[in-house]
């Protein structure tokens, strides 16, 4: 993010975490479902995706929001995307 943290989704755990530079965890998020995917920041909104439950029958309450999108606002804006130029030699 615009602070140098890294965004971090556990799957199987249910959490995001924010991580800084010297590996230390800042922040947490626990979401309803045990299969988290992808977070990334759009603003200051963090947008988290999630894989179907994968064990239904083990964890239940898992399953009704396996799959589904989160938005959270968390105050820190992504960072800003790097340039980059491709070129091709023959």
């Amino acid at each position: 993010d615009a602070e140098g943290c890294f965004w971090i989704a556990c799957f199987g755990t249910g959490r995001v975490y924010r991580v800084n530079v010297e590996g230390e965890i800042i922040a947490e998020i626990e979401l309803p479902t045990r299969c988290v995917t992808c977070p990334t920041l759009c603003g200051t909104e963090l947008v988290i995706t999630s894989a179907s439950e994968e064990h239904p029958q083990e964890y239940p309450w898992s399953k009704e929001y396996g799959g589904a999108v989160f938005k959270i606002d968390v105050g820190v804006r992504g960072a800003p995307l790097n340039k980059f130029k491709m070129s091709v030699k023959a």
